[in-house]
């Protein structure tokens, strides 16, 4: 299975292959700036604003298939909501990790330019 699983977007696109990539674009997008400000949320203790951006990260993470990065901003979202500035940046790291993964599988695809 690839990083990046896009059949329910492209089942949905109606074989209009321009708007998935259109979607994927700006989803991606999002995600790094979405990336970028749970980075600076990455404090210790209760942070409700780290549990909503990891809820949103977790939503834009699903419009493209990124579904190892879903899992993993869904434990950030519900198990780290009262953690340590360190357990959240390792998180963070294997979340961005996984877009990475993602990002390049959806390269390979065609459906994000490189």
């Amino acid at each position: 299975m690839p990083a990046a699983n896009l059949d329910i977007l492209i089942s949905n696109s109606q074989g209009d292959d321009e708007f998935v990539r259109e979607i994927v674009a700006m989803a991606v997008e999002q995600v790094k700036e979405q990336i970028a400000e749970l980075r600076t949320l990455c404090t210790s203790g209760e942070n409700p604003e780290w549990v909503a951006a990891a809820h949103a990260l977790k939503g834009s993470a699903a419009t493209i298939g990124a579904e190892e990065m879903r899992l993993l901003c869904a434990f950030a979202q519900k198990e780290l909501h009262d953690a340590d500035a360190s357990v959240r940046k390792a998180k963070l790291d294997e979340i961005e990790a996984a877009y990475h993964d993602a990002r390049q599988s959806l390269i390979d695809q065609k459906f994000l330019a490189a």
